[in-house]
């Protein structure tokens, strides 16, 4: 099981209730394990008004680790991982959150089960408000300037991501277009899917080597 504790400054309290609220309904979405899960804890309370938030990662005993421990991923690699964003953004989406985040340090990744799931989600707002945290994500203008959160702007920082990884020309033009003009999470799905067919042909298990560093 692994799992990190992340202890909020003074005066951010606020940011660790929306992690609270953000995970109190995603647990209850029908792809919770998409979704880091907070063990219980205590939030700004007067006694201790820094209380640490301490995040599990794993049901099971496979290791997990940050995406920003491997190195630049392949092409195969970048469209399971697309497509689990994607089913990750519409999930979060359906409960009515928007990650507000998503780079390499919000991202943990499960080799071994070809899993991904988000962290980060004191940066999350509700869908339709506006962003309270500049994200670190790469963020077309449009968002950093005021509009509503919506699967688009998920859909824009994850493609940025991906868009750095070792893949066909392809392959990173669709990233490349959803990154500046994102469309929907279902949208980026299909296209992600319809390339790699193309590229690669049937989907079949693919290997990621374990990073060197110690899983969280």
């Amino acid at each position: 099981m692994g799992r990190i504790a992340w202890t909020p400054r003074p005066g951010f309290e606020d940011l660790a209730s929306v992690a609270v609220s953000a995970h109190r309904d995603l647990a209850r979405s029908k792809g919770a394990r998409f979704f880091t899960a907070l063990a219980p804890c205590v939030v700004g309370s007067p006694a201790n008004p820094s209380a640490s938030l301490l995040v599990q990662y794993a049901a099971r005993a496979e290791d997990w680790w940050f995406a920003s421990a491997f190195e630049r991923l392949d092409g195969r690699t970048a469209v399971w991982v697309a497509k689990r964003f994607a089913a990750a953004i519409i999930e979060a989406a359906a409960m009515g959150w928007v990650h507000g985040d998503i780079h390499p340090g919000t991202v943990v990744i499960c080799p071994a089960e070809h899993g991904l799931r988000l962290d980060g989600w004191w940066s999350a707002v509700r869908l339709g408000e506006r962003l309270t945290v500049k994200p670190a994500a790469p963020t077309p203008p449009r968002w950093l300037g005021g509009a509503g959160a919506s699967e688009q702007l998920s859909v824009a920082q994850a493609a940025a991501y991906l868009r750095t990884v070792t893949a066909p020309k392809r392959l990173i033009e669709v990233f490349d277009e959803h990154a500046t003009n994102p469309g929907s999470a279902g949208q980026f799905f299909s296209d992600v899917r319809e390339v790699a067919h193309r590229v690669y042909g049937k989907a079949v298990w693919h290997e990621l080597a374990e990073p060197a560093e110690t899983p969280i």
